[in-house]
């Protein structure tokens, strides 16, 4: 055989191990749902930040502040936004609807990542769409992306986390975050 033969064979043994790895992570997840914690703020949406003629809806949470701005304004927003500030890119207009968090890698305490999550719940409240995610299964898969991005699986994929209609049922029991030690 050949060296680019056995390359061939490599990679697709590689695809195929994280394929596997991904299948189990999938069952594992469909096995048991635990119940989330007790949280219930309360959040308004503002619509007072204008940055470069660009007005786009904002909260205040213990984090800082969140902005949430379509996928053609963000880089508008994202030059005035400060460390502790968090980006929210709106793609409900798409045929899977989804909001992206940006960087959520960046962000690992739990009270942080819920209150961030109750935003994106009253925003769609305030401005609402065919988009629908529980905020525990969103909790879930921001937890597995965080897992999965401090072991550098797929970073260019697990350092922001994609909330999509299509992954609700997926990210829905919490057994992987528990297998997992988080």
């Amino acid at each position: 055989m050949n060296n680019l033969s056995d390359r061939a064979k490599i990679k697709n043994l590689k695809v195929r191990a994280t394929a596997l790895i991904l299948s189990g992570m999938s069952f594992c997840l469909m096995l048991s749902s635990l119940p989330d914690r007790e949280y219930n703020p309360t959040y308004s949406i503002n619509q007072e930040y204008d940055q470069s003629n660009t007005k786009v809806p904002f909260a205040t949470t213990s984090r800082g502040d969140v902005y949430i701005a379509k996928l053609r304004d963000i880089r508008k927003i994202a030059k005035t936004v400060d460390d502790n500030s968090v980006l929210i890119v709106d793609q409900r207009t798409a045929k899977d609807p989804n909001i992206k968090i940006k960087s959520s890698k960046e962000i690992t305490n739990k009270d942080e990542m819920e209150e961030i999550l109750e935003v994106v719940q009253v925003y769609n409240e305030t401005y609402p769409s065919d988009w629908e995610r529980s905020t525990e299964a969103m909790m879930n898969e921001w937890e597995v992306h965080n897992i999965c991005s401090d072991l550098s699986v797929f970073p260019s994929h697990t350092d922001d986390v994609d909330f999509n209609n299509d992954d609700e049922l997926l990210y829905k029991p919490k057994i992987l975050t528990k297998l997992l030690g988080n």
